[in-house]
């Protein structure tokens, strides 16, 4: 059975209101207190329920990496990104899902609309993508990797590819 934060405010000598500072890290508390309290948690087991936490600050601390079906879904380029979305989200305090949809938009509404996540990543990005038209009409933070053809007021990351090229074949040609 999950110990309670009531169990660890008796066993530190606490109020429950000063075990959840030091779980939430939300008001300072003296280093012996702050001591006593990772003590009686460790000793007892207790891990935070995050459920109830997220219910508390309306935040879930999860962001999701939405990316379509497909065969090439694990590719090389999509492992490294999926990597460098988990390293960023940790740094930050964050988990990372990853929720492969369809692109027509309505299943990642349903999934968004759960309240379940903090913000978006949207991998695969079409120039006439349905789903970054659902994003924009949901209250959640989201980003892009690639565009669409209206970017107005998007944040969004994307390979230059045309300007890659010009890049590589000015350099072989000097070589």
């Amino acid at each position: 059975m999950a110990v309670t934060m009531r169990e660890v405010a008796a066993a530190a000598g606490v109020s429950i209101a000063t075990v959840s500072f030091v779980v939430n890290n939300t008001k300072p508390v003296t280093p012996e207190t702050r001591q006593r309290i990772e003590r009686a948690m460790a000793e007892l087991g207790f891990r935070p329920n995050m459920i109830a936490r997220a219910l508390a600050s309306r935040r879930t601390q999860i962001l999701a990496l939405v990316t379509p079906f497909s065969r090439l879904w694990l590719g090389a380029v999509t492992r490294e990104f999926i990597i460098g979305a988990a390293r960023a989200a940790k740094e930050a305090d964050h988990h990372l899902v990853i929720w492969p949809v369809g692109n027509d938009g309505n299943e990642l509404v349903a999934l968004v609309g759960q309240k379940l996540i903090d913000g978006v990543l949207l991998m695969s990005v079409q120039l006439d993508d349905a789903r970054v038209d659902a994003l924009r009409s949901l209250d959640v933070p989201f980003t892009l990797i690639g565009r669409t053809r209206d970017v107005t007021g998007l944040d969004y990351v994307d390979f230059d590819i045309a300007a890659s090229m010009r890049i590589a074949m000015d350099h072989l040609a000097e070589m």
